[in-house]
């Protein structure tokens, strides 16, 4: 009886009902659009961080999260670097060393800026970086 009675209500303003319709039609495809257009930043910001930079997982020093310190490098590097690509899991490896500059400006005007060491054969396989070079050639070992 309930039902039948609201049903009734409903329709002695159908204006009034249709244009209530149409709104929360209109906000249920805003907040559809919405939703779909924040999974598209959400997985490029992944594409650009991890797949082209930070990577999947990174192993450093245990004082390195805490001093930023080049030279708070991995003992035995090498081998770490050997075991894991020895496991079938692990798709590449690049090791890598940052450190944090300071660039040479004009006048008084200085500014700083991140700088990475890579094994270049290593890079390209992890980033493809290699592969967005416009001008000139990617880094050769050695």
């Amino acid at each position: 009886m309930l039902a039948s009675i609201a049903w009734r209500n409903l329709w002695r303003n159908p204006r009034r009902t249709l244009l209530t319709a149409l709104t929360m039609a209109m906000a249920v495809a805003f907040c559809i659009f919405i939703n779909s257009a924040s999974a598209g930043f959400l997985q490029n910001m992944h594409q650009a961080v991890v797949d082209r930079s930070l990577g999947h997982l990174q192993i450093h020093h245990p004082d390195y999260p805490e001093t930023m310190s080049p030279y708070d490098v991995v003992p035995d590097a090498e081998a770490v670097v050997e075991a894991l690509l020895k496991d079938p899991l692990v798709r590449t490896v690049a090791p890598r060393v940052q450190a944090f500059g300071l660039y040479a400006g004009a006048g008084d005007e200085a500014t700083s800026g991140m700088l990475v060491g890579v094994d270049p054969k290593a890079e390209a396989g992890l980033t493809h970086i290699n592969e967005r070079v416009e001008d000139g050639r990617w880094l050769e070992g050695g």
